[in-house]
């Protein structure tokens, strides 16, 4: 039975979704009105709409249109460069769809453990060869911190192809992949309009790099893997707002500073990281401990987190910064979970 005195009132019981990194609040309303227009052509393939799209895309990160291929999120990005590139090469905890895809496509990777939360593992520059294919996110996730410039220079200068994802820098203090772009032909740079641009229904990203290695990635894709209502709303996202993920990440700081500090307040967790993402990694002291604080949010106040397990950390839990709303229910939840156990440890100690 879950326990409706977690929820204030009135409230109802349709479950907080802080599992997925999704936006608090809706898409640029440019993009849904061009999306509403879009269902009525969806019988007609979207050839002039993909390439307008891609030349928006273009001169929203400010690069040419032959540095860009739009793809269904980082997985098709991902299938297309180990398919074309070569070996993976990662890092744990980090995201987990490379080494996935790797695996589902027949592909050779290797997972290196990370020494800490920001440093890349010495180990993974030992294995590196010219034509591996080291794909990171920077932000990390789950970890949601920054990889030094120092590390991802050392991959470059292996002669590697570096695949930076930079799904989540727009809420960080600066995103250096396509500053890169003149000094070397062998980054490649993913961004994706799925957290920015509240955009995550649509599966939609785009590979930004060397025009003649991005040619060999887009000779690799299906015929229009990008569906027509995509596109549209990448256009009408881009034509009216662009400016869209920084007035979406100004509102998302300061509510990560806050579920932060709520997360350290609540006394359940070993360790907080400190975030660049829209999203918060909270350490519990083992990998049983944040399973049952997982169940407890779940089954008790509706509240759905990720365990940070498939990532490569077991002990870990990833919480999407939500709205105000979302965050108090949290902290109330937390709080309750506190007290529970507190008054359980108090019972045993009557007990003994």
């Amino acid at each position: 039975m879950l326990d409706s005195r977690l929820r204030e009132p009135g409230e109802s019981r349709r479950l907080i979704r802080l599992h997925l990194n999704e936006a608090p609040w809706g898409p640029p309303a440019a993009a849904v009105r061009r999306i509403r227009d879009a269902a009525e052509r969806a019988n007609i393939y979207p050839i002039g709409e993909t390439k307008r799209a891609s030349e928006a895309a273009a001169r929203h990160f400010g690069v040419s249109p032959r540095q860009v291929v739009l793809t269904t999120g980082v997985d098709e990005a991902t299938d297309l460069c180990l398919l074309e590139l070569g070996r993976l090469l990662t890092v744990r905890p980090g995201f987990n769809g490379f080494t996935d895809r790797a695996a589902a496509l027949g592909l050779p990777a290797r997972a290196f453990e990370l020494p800490d939360y920001a440093a890349m593992p010495r180990a993974l520059f030992e294995a590196v060869e010219p034509n591996d294919v080291v794909m990171v996110a920077s932000p990390n996730n789950p970890t949601g911190q920054p990889f030094r410039d120092e590390d991802l220079f050392a991959v470059l200068g292996s002669g590697a192809y570096l695949f930076l994802d930079e799904t989540y820098a727009d809420f960080a203090d600066g995103a250096p992949g396509l500053r890169w772009l003149d000094r070397f032909d062998r980054v490649i740079v993913f961004k994706s309009f799925s957290k920015s641009f509240a955009l995550g229904g649509l599966r939609l990203g785009c590979m930004i790099g060397d025009a003649r290695t991005l040619e060999r990635l887009r000779s690799r894709q299906e015929y229009y893997p990008v569906d027509r209502l995509a596109v549209e709303g990448l256009i009408g996202a881009l034509a009216e707002e662009p400016d869209f993920p920084e007035r979406l990440a100004g509102r998302i700081r300061p509510l990560r500073e806050e579920l932060t500090h709520q997360l350290r307040a609540c006394g359940l967790f070993e360790r907080i990281l400190d975030s660049s993402t829209n999203f918060v990694l909270a350490i519990c002291r083992s990998a049983a401990e944040a399973k049952e604080i997982q169940r407890f949010l779940a089954e008790r106040a509706w509240i759905l987190v990720a365990s940070a397990e498939p990532f490569g950390l077991a002990e870990g839990l990833r919480i999407t910064v939500g709205n105000e709303r979302k965050i108090e229910i949290l902290e109330r939840a937390l709080s309750s979970l506190g007290r529970q156990l507190q008054e359980e440890g108090a019972l045993v100690a009557d007990r003994d």
